[in-house]
């Protein structure tokens, strides 16, 4: 039983070995979801990928349904403080950001002194990378400092996307003309339009931490506090390493449907069953038995899967076993029930 476990926990020997186990020694397999889990834990074209009654790989990222996954917009102080190596740290960190974009992702540059500056339009990062050298060439620092004009012009480019996705990231010292109630408005519409903002405070004793941690907590993004400038480029990289996980789940409140002619649901009916809060987004191979699913984004994604794997038994649920989607499910009458009838489900045949 594996609950919330990513991929980088297990060697591809130890995969082989799981597979080998239930293929052709009967034995039962049960994996659990989470954000270290499925797609977003690194499962693509695993050994447990093959065994697994779903494909791993996220229902947002299907080619034939919808490539285009996230956009982000990098928006980068070029005020008179950026000057020497936070400029540059800064070039290197939008260069390591595209790097980890795929075909179908957004990606934009704003910079800002008092006003923005578009230095490179939102657009498909396959076309940016022809073109971000000699865009960022033309990066240079100077003038003072006013962030609002720049994220109001990073919301209006996001708001409009069409990506599951959306995200800013803001590397700044905070020190900015405009009010700070003046942000209030602004925020609450990052916030309703579902986009994050995760903020970078670049700087010595005099950033503004509460401005920046507060932009990132309102949005539902991530407050960074640099203290080695040349760290700029690795915490844009976990940033948006983060920002990719979510593409691969889906987190809203929704009550999965049972199929009522399930093994693993006897003794459980509909009207019981609590909310989830979110699951991990994957697609039920063709033989597989789905039954739990959720149709919150208009299609059938399975929570509950399961099917016979050679001479052995898998059961794939790709909500949590934990607080963060499970909470209500935790403290349910008939969790105990459920989780048993699942995992004696799972295990080995007896002959």
């Amino acid at each position: 039983i594996f609950s919330n476990v990513p991929a980088r926990a297990l060697s591809h020997n130890q995969m082989e070995t799981i597979k080998t186990y239930v293929g052709d020694f009967g034995g039962g397999f049960v994996m659990g979801g989470g954000e270290n889990s499925f797609a977003q834990g690194g499962y693509s074209d695993t050994p447990i990928e093959d065994i697994l009654p779903v494909k791993v790989t996220a229902g947002s990222t299907f080619k034939e349904k919808k490539p285009r996954r996230v956009s982000i917009i990098l928006l980068v102080d070029k005020s008179g403080s950026m000057t020497g190596r936070k400029l540059f740290a800064t070039k290197r960190a939008s260069i390591e950001l595209l790097k980890q974009l795929k075909e179908g992702d957004m990606m934009g540059i704003i910079a800002f002194d008092v006003i923005p500056y578009v230095i490179a339009e939102m657009e498909p990062v396959t076309e940016l990378e022809k073109t971000i050298l000699s865009k960022l060439s033309k990066l240079n620092a100077g003038g003072g400092t006013d962030i609002f004009p720049a994220l109001k012009e990073a919301y209006r480019r996001l708001a409009t996307s069409g990506a599951k996705i959306n995200h800013a990231i803001l590397l700044s010292d905070g020190n900015t003309r405009s009010i700070y109630y003046s942000y209030e408005a602004l925020m609450e519409q990052f916030k309703k339009a579902q986009i994050s903002v995760s903020t970078i405070a670049v700087g010595g004793w005099l950033v503004n931490t509460r401005l920046m941690k507060d932009i990132a907590d309102r949005t539902g993004g991530e407050f960074y506090r640099v203290k080695d400038i040349d760290e700029l480029p690795k915490i844009v990289v976990t940033d948006t390493d983060n920002t990719l996980t979510r593409a691969d789940f889906h987190e809203e409140s929704f009550i999965p449907r049972i199929d009522p002619s399930s093994e693993l649901l006897k003794g459980i009916d509909q009207e019981q069953v609590p909310p989830l809060q979110g699951y991990s987004l994957t697609r039920a191979k063709a033989r597989a038995e789905v039954s739990l699913v959720s149709d919150i984004r208009g299609t059938n994604d399975p929570i509950l899967a399961n099917w016979r794997y050679g001479l052995g038994k898998v059961v794939a649920y790709t909500s949590d076993a934990e607080a963060r989607w499970s909470s209500q499910w935790i403290n349910w009458a008939k969790y105990n029930k459920f989780w048993s009838q699942t995992t004696r489900w799972a295990m080995r045949d007896k002959s």
